[in-house]
């Protein structure tokens, strides 16, 4: 009987042991001191109590644990909190710390503030200069920047600032090109801007040498190679001379004008009505036979092919003016 007692009673000792070791021990050597600022700035998204006050005590485990006491949110950026005697002692209470010992001295008033850092919009032009100049695959000599249209200021919480720069590809009209802008604080996204730029690119481009009419099939002894400022990273111009032969212009073209997709349709190899070869093969085996093309079709466009053996029709694409290919 008195082993079962004995044992009970043991148990008991233990438990408040362990609560014991869960709170700050109270005693003459371990005195703490506690100076909270009339004014303090934060970084983070919660108020600790290290980031406010002066801790002072000789054990560094008890330092440590004080420091990291949550005692409220952080305001928001650029903004201040009030914080109160009491919301200090209710979240020293909640981490089971005896404060019977402690010297608290708090002032009438804590302001605590969020640090932020600030970002002007010359800042943010710049950026996107620099990108474009590092990131595209021209000269520096190469490249003007007319204009990047972005005025704003604004602010972000204080920490490990990174950006990043994403061309949106044919997002805006031939004259501009837009881009997102994303920042980011200890790599959490925190602002995303549109930015639109007038950039210009030195580059050969393909050019009328005279006068065309609507409906001409242009020649190569119709166009010339020069170098142009073009606008836009992505404009509508030719480059070489075989993508503008052969094919017939929309509208009238004035002599030096630059060739863009706009203004040039691609002559069909095929009409509707033509005789073909129909082309199936693999590695081991050639088929051909005869069909019919079922509608007009310029090279590598997909067309319907009436295969005259079968009588059925298939799909192929356009190999040239008498060839059709279709899958094996």
């Amino acid at each position: 009987m008195l082993n079962v007692k004995m044992k009970k009673y043991y148990s008991v000792f233990i438990i408040l042991v362990v609560l014991i070791s869960c709170s700050i021990p109270v005693s003459a050597s371990h005195i703490v001191t506690i100076r909270v600022s009339e004014r303090s700035n934060v970084s983070g998204k919660m108020i600790r109590l290290g980031e406010i006050a002066d801790i002072s005590v000789k054990d560094p485990v008890i330092m440590e644990r004080l420091r990291s006491v949550v005692i409220g949110t952080s305001p928001a950026i650029g903004k201040s909190r009030r914080i109160s005697k009491g919301i200090i002692d209710a979240s020293l209470k909640r981490k089971m710390i005896d404060t019977s010992l402690f010297d608290i001295k708090l002032p009438d008033e804590i302001i605590v503030t969020r640090d932020y850092v600030s970002i002007p919009g010359e800042q943010v032009r710049e950026i996107v200069r620099d990108f474009l100049y590092k990131s595209l695959p021209w000269d520096r000599d190469c490249i003007r920047i007319n204009e990047i249209d972005y005025d704003g200021d604004f602010i972000l919480p204080a920490g490990k600032l990174t950006f990043e720069v994403i061309p949106l590809e044919r997002s805006t009209g031939r004259d501009r090109t837009a881009f997102s802008v994303i920042f980011m604080v200890d790599s959490e996204v925190q602002k995303r801007i549109r930015i639109n730029a007038n950039i210009e690119v030195l580059r050969e481009v393909v050019v009328s040498n005279h006068s065309l009419r609507a409906n001409s099939v242009v020649s190569e002894e119709d166009v010339v190679i020069e170098k142009r400022y073009i606008k836009g990273l992505y404009p509508d111009v030719f480059a070489k001379v075989s993508d503008v032969a052969g094919k017939k212009s929309r509208r009238f073209i004035r002599a030096g004008e630059m060739f863009r997709g706009e203004i040039l349709k691609t002559l069909p190899l095929l009409k509707k009505g033509d005789m073909v070869s129909i082309v199936a093969e693999s590695d081991k085996v050639r088929i051909i036979t005869i069909g019919r093309a079922e509608e007009d079709g310029a090279k590598g466009k997909m067309i319907t092919i009436r295969n005259l053996a079968s009588r059925k029709v298939v799909y192929g694409w356009v190999v040239d003016s008498r060839t059709v290919k279709v899958e094996f």
